[in-house]
């Protein structure tokens, strides 16, 4: 037999597909069976080229596909809290390609990378520290004066800790404040996906109204948004864009019912598959839930650009089809008034993406923080209020570039070169953290064990720390992105762009 170092069984949330992964001398070799039976192959002796071993794997009775393990992959099983910040890295692939994807959108390899969460055992890598701090020059602005408009004004929080489940009836389990009428829970939170690109999609519609947002690269160094809304109900949300592969993690994560207005074939397939395709909504002309505003209503001028929806209409859709809009059980967001210890004063946070500067800057007046997008205050259209957040959380994940193309700006069909593909920003197990509430700032590690959990966020000795009952904004990062404090409260991120194109 082959020497195996490690097997571990997977399940697809969606086709319940076996999927073994088999560590092999630098390769991982995935064998998909229709049987939770393990999959035993013969190997011969004495150890065969990476080549050989392929065409071996390729002439049993599995479809096998063997991938480079990245440098830092020697990972145990999760079987407790680490203490310190680990760096992980998970590579889970599928060979069960959805019917109906055209060929020329897979290249090379008849396999995409499979989004759906592990419900058996995870792989994460061995523990390191975030990136040392480099002392440089102080940023021109520390401290942020309270904006003219405030938005609007968030209920009082309940003195205690709730969460992570069994959320009081009247609270809400996204923000962890109570609301004025407990009914609207009885629904499920909706996730819409929304533009952050170019720069003349800002100011959006709707961002402040919503419980959650993810801000998270998509393709081309630009980065996109998905907003969870639940406990307010904004008039109209947009503008309204494709989805990415993010967003096979997010709306099962919080039990939402997902809109979106289209995406690259695989990704749209790998959408309505999965566990919750049965509640995706996705626009088409003429759909009741959608609508347009005039290429002179939006600064843009562009038609990608003016598509929008509403919590209301996308429930009276749901309502109209019979989806499935009943409250889940929603868990894993802890929310606590009292303040963590072992924080320390941040005043900016500076995220540099390849396509956009963002900065959180902590308002002492309002105890909240504001948005900067280029140097600009990110600010909602519809209701002209300033985008507010409680809490900013910094989630490094594991990015992956796949081999599903998303556009063929630069594309040689003839050579297979060119192009941008979708990005897989793994955020389930778990990856270092920074996390700001208060004016105070904490790193540690987020951990995500269950598909239908939440994050949680523990400091790094393996403590919960509770977010500030309110507003978050999670801004999705490559595990490598390097951390430099510009002066005493205020530090600087630069998430790199992850490959446009995958590795052959």
């Amino acid at each position: 037999m082959y020497n195996i170092h490690r097997m571990c069984r997977i399940r697809t949330a969606h086709k319940r597909v076996f999927i073994y992964l088999i560590m092999l001398s630098g390769l991982i070799v995935a064998c998909t069976g229709q049987s939770p039976e393990e999959v035993v192959i013969e190997i011969p002796s004495p150890e065969p080229s990476a080549t050989a071993l392929q065409s071996i794997l390729e002439n049993t009775d599995t479809i096998v596909q063997a991938v480079d393990i990245p440098t830092n992959t020697s990972p145990p099983v999760l079987t407790s809290t680490p203490t310190n910040v680990p760096e992980a890295v998970i590579t889970r692939v599928t060979t069960d390609v959805p019917t109906g994807v055209p060929k020329d959108l897979l290249t090379n390899f008849p396999v995409v990378t499979e989004t759906n969460t592990p419900d058996v055992q995870i792989a994460i890598a061995t523990a390191t520290e975030l990136p040392t701090l480099t002392v440089t020059s102080a940023p021109t602005n520390t401290n942020t004066p309270a904006p003219t408009n405030v938005a609007f004004a968030l209920p009082d929080p309940l003195p205690f800790q709730v969460g992570p489940s069994n959320y009081p009836a009247e609270v809400n389990p996204l923000t962890g404040l109570p609301v004025a009428d407990a009914s609207v829970l009885t629904r499920r939170p909706i996730a819409i996906k929304v533009s952050n690109a170019p720069d003349c999609v800002r100011p959006q519609e709707g961002l402040s109204r919503a419980d959650i947002v993810y801000e998270h690269y998509a393709e081309g160094g630009t980065t996109r948004y998905t907003a969870v809304f639940y406990g307010d109900v904004p008039a109209r949300v947009g503008s309204v864009r494709s989805a990415r592969l993010i967003d096979m993690e997010i709306p099962a994560m919080h039990g939402a019912i997902f809109a979106y207005s289209g995406a690259a074939e695989p990704v749209k397939i790998m959408l309505e598959e999965s566990d919750f395709g049965d509640r995706v909504i996705a626009n088409v002309p003429g759909h009741p839930a959608f609508y347009r505003k005039s290429l002179n209503e939006v600064a843009c001028g562009r038609a990608e650009h003016t598509l929008f929806t509403d919590p209301v209409s996308l429930r009276n859709f749901a309502a109209s089809t019979g989806i499935n809009d009943t409250r889940p059980n929603i868990s894993g967001l802890i929310f606590n008034p009292e303040v963590p210890t072992g924080g320390q004063q941040l005043d900016s946070l500076v995220i540099r993406y390849l396509g956009v500067t963002n900065e959180w800057r902590y308002s002492s007046t309002l105890d909240q923080y504001t948005r900067y997008s280029n140097g600009s205050q990110n600010t909602d259209l519809y209701y002209n209020v300033p985008i507010l957040a409680d809490n900013v959380v910094v989630l490094y994940a594991n990015h992956v570039t796949t081999l599903i193309l998303e556009d063929r700006v630069g594309y040689n069909a003839a050579t297979g070169t060119g192009g941008n593909y979708s990005i897989e920003a793994q955020i389930w197990g778990n990856g270092p953290l920074m996390f700001m509430r208060n004016g105070q700032v904490y790193t540690g590690t987020w951990f995500r064990s269950e598909r239908d959990q939440g994050i949680v966020l523990t400091d790094n000795n393996g403590n919960i720390l509770g977010q500030k009952p309110g507003r978050t904004w999670y801004q999705v990062v490559p595990l490598d992105t390097p951390l430099t404090q510009t002066s005493a409260t205020a530090w600087s991120i630069k998430p790199e762009r992850p490959p446009a194109q995958p590795e052959r």
